[in-house]
């Protein structure tokens, strides 16, 4: 009656260019995502790098701002470890007293 052979030959050809297709299409998304994880491995060492440096100058800011670090170096420029003392004669008055001048 009808000639399955000569119906199946389009869909064939259909499929198999379909095939064809789909690989290019997978292959070209394998390369992209290849590429997306060679920047993204690139950028996550500079970030290690970086926090590794951030660590270091944690650590030197820690040491130059300890207090005898500190000291040692206002030594060095001449300031004095003892103040002067500076002592008042009299007491002042620190608020104004109502009930003895009315």
């Amino acid at each position: 009656m009808f000639n399955t052979e000569s119906k199946t030959l389009p869909v064939n050809i259909f499929l198999f260019l379909f095939l064809l297709i789909l690989s290019a299409v997978q292959v070209a998304m394998l390369n992209k995502f290849s590429i997306i994880g060679a920047k993204l491995n690139s950028a996550d060492q500079q970030i290690e790098k970086v926090e590794g440096e951030n660590g270091l100058y944690s650590e030197k800011i820690a040491s130059a701002s300890s207090i005898a670090s500190i000291s040692q170096k206002a030594q060095n420029i001449g300031l004095s470890q003892t103040p002067a003392l500076l002592s008042l004669d009299t007491p002042l008055p620190v608020a104004y007293d109502l009930r003895l001048n009315p």
